[in-house]
């Protein structure tokens, strides 16, 4: 994944967004932080 390669080399690029089927096997034990955001199902 080419979003990914950019996100762990390039010191300037700080954030990745993506959705839950992006996310399926990725290995992420690099990144220091991950914030897991869902949607309000009930409103």
């Amino acid at each position: 994944m080419k979003s990914l390669m950019i996100f762990r080399y390039d010191p300037n690029c700080m954030v990745l967004l993506m959705d839950g089927s992006a996310a399926l096997g990725l290995d992420l034990s690099f990144v220091t932080h991950v914030f897991l955001m869902e949607p309000i199902w009930d409103r």
